[in-house]
């Protein structure tokens, strides 16, 4: 890229001679001594980096070490690309980005907001990646995926197509999450699962860490209060009552599969609640489960099966 060529996308570009650099100025443009490509006077490249002849370094951004940026890639705002980082393709990184390791971040993807990629993770394709998420070790972020929130993805983990994952979600091991998944909330996912929210099974599983038996069955926990030794009473409603072996049925549960904390019946893990006396395990259904994020089920009928603990005091 020439100096005319770089006027046209930035028409208020000024070329700087080389003793004019250190002064700073916004629009006042060098060639960077390692591959020629365009520094806005205002950015920093080490002489150890690479910039090629047709990549853009401009704002704040800094690129240190032996990171490279080259093809059409831009490092703006104030982004970071440093250690033996790759920027290439038609890749973005800008505002408070950071990628650095081993990490490639190429094609058509991009990284920003305070997101950061590192380690020998990849992010390709039109991924974004965004927010504070972390992308890390060997992870892949590639195709239409879009990973933001506070979202972890390490290990070996990849998201792809068109998959979603965002909140506070962790996806690592060997996960897969793909298709038109959406991994949200605080869920946990280890699996080659979710290749669709809407697959019950796979949801469940990226959400809660558990599977049904053979015959679609879940075992999971609830917090109740105790009232006799074998009849207990909803937290929310004391005329709701559970008993042990016999099916409690939700008043007017709302349907809708993306309303988490809609009516109906909440199951999750032991330690999901921090109040009520008595942790129950139940049985739930497949065929009942209305909904399943941030760590917990919301269905239409459960069984009450034994009682795991009673915390009571001891004038009760």
């Amino acid at each position: 890229m020439n100096f005319d060529q770089l006027k046209q996308k930035f028409p208020g570009a000024v070329q700087s001679a080389p003793e004019e650099v250190e002064l700073k100025r916004k629009n006042h443009w060098h060639q960077h001594s390692n591959g020629l490509g365009w520094v806005e006077d205002t950015a920093h490249v080490a002489e150890s980096a690479y910039v090629g002849p047709d990549a853009l370094v401009y704002g704040h951004a800094r690129v240190s070490g032996n990171a490279r940026v080259f093809e059409n890639a831009q490092v703006c705002g104030d982004a970071r690309v440093y250690e033996n980082a790759r920027v290439y393709g038609d890749a973005r990184v800008y505002r408070y980005a950071r990628v650095f390791g081993h990490a490639w971040v190429f094609e058509n993807a991009w990284v920003y907001g305070h997101a950061q990629v590192y380690r020998y993770a990849r992010v390709f394709g039109d991924a974004r990646v965004c927010g504070y998420a972390w992308v890390s070790e060997n992870a892949l972020v590639y195709g239409h995926a879009r990973v933001y929130g506070n979202t972890w993805v390490y290990g070996d983990a990849q998201v792809y197509g068109d998959a979603q994952v965002y909140g506070n979600t962790w996806v690592y091991r060997d996960a897969r999450v793909y298709g038109d998944a959406q991994v949200y909330g605080n869920a946990r996912v280890k699996y080659k699962l979710a290749e669709d929210f809407l697959h019950k099974t796979a949801g469940i599983a990226a959400s809660l860490n558990i599977f049904p038996d053979l015959n679609g069955w879940y075992l999971l926990y609830k917090k109740v209060n105790y009232l006799t030794e074998n009849t207990f009473t909803s937290l929310w409603n004391k005329k709701f009552t559970y008993t042990l072996g016999v099916p409690a049925e939700a008043v007017n549960p709302n349907p809708d599969i993306t309303q988490g904390c809609g009516t109906g019946l909440h199951v999750s893990h032991p330690t999901y609640w921090n109040k009520g006396d008595t942790l129950l395990q139940v049985a739930v259904h497949e065929d009942s489960i209305i909904s399943w994020m941030e760590g917990k089920i919301r269905c239409k009928e459960l069984v009450p099966v034994r009682v795991i603990s009673i915390e009571r005091k001891e004038n009760e």
